[in-house]
This record gives C-alpha cells, sequence and structure tokens, in this order.
C-alpha cells in the first residue's frame, strides 16, 4: 500500500521523488528516538517510534509514517546526517 502511495507523493519542500526508506534507517531513527534523542524539522522531540520512513532523493530529509499515512509536512520531516545515510 505504502508503494503505491510513494507514487503519487512528492517532497512537500522540494517537489521531488521520494523512496521507501530501509528498515536499517528506520531501526536507526527509532533506536535515536527510544534514547530520547531525535527531533523533527520543528523541533519537536519524538516520543514514539515510526514504522517507516519516506526519503528525499537528495537523502536530507525524512518524513515519517504513521498509521499507513505519510506525514509530508515540513515541519514533520527529520534531517538526515551521513551516519544515517550510511544505513539508506
Amino acid at each position: 500500500m505504502l508503494q503505491r502511495l510513494i507514487e503519487f507523493a512528492c517532497c512537500p519542500a522540494d517537489h521531488g521523488v521520494l523512496s521507501i526508506g530501509s528498515a536499517a534507517l528506520v531501526d536507526r531513527l527509532n533506536l535515536l528516538i527510544e534514547q530520547r534523542g531525535l527531533r523533527e524539522l520543528s523541533g519537536t522531540l519524538l516520543t514514539e517510534p515510526h514504522e517507516a520512513l519516506l526519503v528525499r532523493a537528495d537523502q536530507s530529509r525524512a518524513y515519517p509514517v504513521r498509521g499507513g499515512i505519510p506525514v509530508l509536512l515540513i515541519p514533520s520531516a527529520i534531517l538526515l546526517d551521513d551516519d544515517d545515510r550510511a544505513v539508506l
């Protein structure tokens, strides 16, 4: 279902293509959430693990999927660093 959704979705910031983030990336970011070390672009501390992520083509941001629905809002984006990109 998620694969079909992203065929019609795009990054709200640059309108580029999105892809489904790897399980390794989801696990890495969920570990950071568990350790209370991950914030959205808005600055909000994340407390709930992600079930999936959609990643921008330039791999600089990821958007969460909650309840099977992509949250394609710029403030909800997670900035990815080099360590995150290493597990994509």
